[in-house]
């Protein structure tokens, strides 16, 4: 290891070892990934049904401004969704909720075709 102006340049194994624990992360097993997820999850399901700002989850401070853009995007899709197709989801929700979506929603489309 050299130490140079007080800076400290890793060994090649310091290195590997980083970019294992990196390559890690992105495994869907990895309980930081899966965290991370779950949260992300959380907050696009709470922009979905919120008509005012939401604060982005903790552990995504590094990525802060990707999120909130996609984060825009997603609401501003959302909201053209509902105006679009609201008055079909209107009545689709309720059928689904019953229990006799399936069959109701089958006979719809066979109807519009």
């Amino acid at each position: 290891v050299k130490e140079t102006n007080k800076t400290r340049t890793l060994t090649e194994d310091e290195c590997d070892k980083i970019r294992s624990m990196l390559k890690q992360l992105s495994a869907i097993e990895n309980p930081v990934y899966v965290l991370l997820w779950k949260r992300a999850r959380m907050y696009f399901t709470s922009l979905s049904g919120s008509t005012s700002a939401i604060t982005p989850p903790d552990g995504f401070s590094v990525c802060m401004s990707d999120l909130q853009g996609v984060a825009s995007k997603y609401t501003h899709l959302v909201s053209y969704n509902r105006g679009v197709f609201g008055p079909f989801y209107a009545d689709l929700i309720p059928q689904i909720m019953s229990g006799h979506g399936a069959g109701a929603a089958s006979s719809t489309r066979d109807t519009d075709s």
